[in-house]
C-alpha cells in the first residue's frame, strides 16, 4: 500500500513539474454547443483581452466532435474585431479526419478533440479587447455532433 502511495506521489510530482515547464496560455475558452446541434447562423463569441503587443503568439482552434460526426471536415467563418475597429473575416476548412476516415487529434471511444493551428507566430497590433465570432459554414442547417468549439492563444518562445 505504501509503495502504491509513493508511486502516485512521484507521478503527481512529475506531472506538476512538466506543467510548470509548459508555456503559459495567454487565452483559452471553449464553448459547449447545444446537444441538438449547431444551427446555421448561430454565432459563438469570444472576448479576448490582449495587453502585450510585442508577444509573438500561436492561435489555435479547439474542436471537439463525437465519433458520429458525419464529415471529415468542418467549415467555419471566423470574424475578428480588433479594438481599433479593424475587422477581418476568414473562411476556414478544418480537417478532422484523414482520407481513411481515422479521426485526427486525441480521442476516447466516443469523443475526439483537436487543437488546430489558425494563425502561427502572430503579434496583435494593438492592445485592448478583441472579439472573435465563429459560425459553422457547413451545408447543414443544423450541424450535429460538434460538441465544443473554442480558441487557445499560446506565447511562442
Amino acid at each position: 500500500m505504501l509503495r502504491k502511495r509513493i508511486k502516485y506521489a512521484i507521478v503527481g510530482l512529475l506531472g506538476l513539474g512538466l506543467a510548470a515547464c509548459s508555456n503559459p496560455v495567454v487565452f483559452e475558452e471553449v464553448a459547449t454547443l447545444p446537444s441538438s446541434g449547431w444551427a446555421a447562423g448561430d454565432t459563438l463569441g469570444f472576448t479576448i483581452p490582449i495587453a502585450d503587443t510585442a508577444q509573438v503568439c500561436n492561435v489555435l482552434l479547439h474542436v471537439r466532435n463525437t465519433k458520429n460526426y458525419s464529415y471529415s471536415n468542418l467549415w467555419v467563418f471566423v470574424t475578428t474585431h480588433a479594438p481599433n475597429g479593424h475587422t477581418q473575416r476568414d473562411t476556414l476548412e478544418l480537417i478532422l479526419a484523414d482520407a481513411s476516415g481515422r479521426w485526427l487529434g486525441k480521442g476516447t471511444r466516443s469523443i475526439n478533440t483537436q487543437l488546430i493551428t489558425y494563425m502561427n507566430r502572430v503579434k496583435f497590433p494593438v492592445s485592448g479587447i478583441y472579439t472573435l465570432t465563429v459560425e459553422q459554414a457547413m451545408r447543414d442547417t443544423l450541424l450535429k455532433n460538434i460538441t465544443d468549439f473554442g480558441f487557445r492563444i499560446e506565447p511562442v518562445n
